[in-house]
């Protein structure tokens, strides 16, 4: 699974970008475009999507990430305005996402400048079992920490 998880890392951060998210009580849904997969559409007419959408299942921690808080790039209400899909996508950085290294994803988290907590504390953030799935990542200035149960995988349009 290592492997792939690898792949899947590298083809979100090669061009993707982060375009949208939403929560509910059991799931945090985080979506990316420009992934750089062959997603063949079931219409053959269609041309491959390459919109995918990572889903945790009951996330424990969730932190909006930012960094470079001087440089003025983001919206002070950015992470709010991604979720409502009222602000441009954040290309995400390359070698700035990881689904599988618990090393970067401490780093992520203390490159930040500032930590806006919406789940969790800042223990949970040191305490990731290797039975959780993660995600860490930068897009630009702005990053995400998302610890959960597990997570699954989507196409979208």
């Amino acid at each position: 699974m290592s492997k792939a998880l690898k792949i899947l890392e590298r083809a979100i951060c090669d061009a993707g970008y982060w375009q949208w998210w939403t929560r509910t009580e059991t799931a945090f849904q985080i979506e990316f475009g420009w992934v750089m997969l062959l997603i063949r559409s079931e219409d053959a007419s269609q041309p491959p999507s390459h919109t995918i959408a990572l889903r945790f299942a009951n996330p424990r921690c969730i932190v909006a990430l930012q960094r470079d808080t001087e440089s003025r790039g983001l919206p002070d209400d950015w992470f709010a305005r991604l979720g409502r899909d009222d602000i441009e996508p954040l290309h995400v950085c390359e070698g700035g996402f990881t689904l599988t290294s618990f090393g970067e994803l401490r780093t992520m988290y203390e490159a930040a400048e500032q930590r806006e907590f919406f789940l969790g504390t800042v223990d949970d953030v040191g305490n990731v079992s290797k039975d959780e799935a993660f995600l860490a990542f930068w897009a630009g200035n702005a990053g995400l920490l998302i610890v959960g149960k597990n997570w699954t995988f989507a196409i979208s349009g």
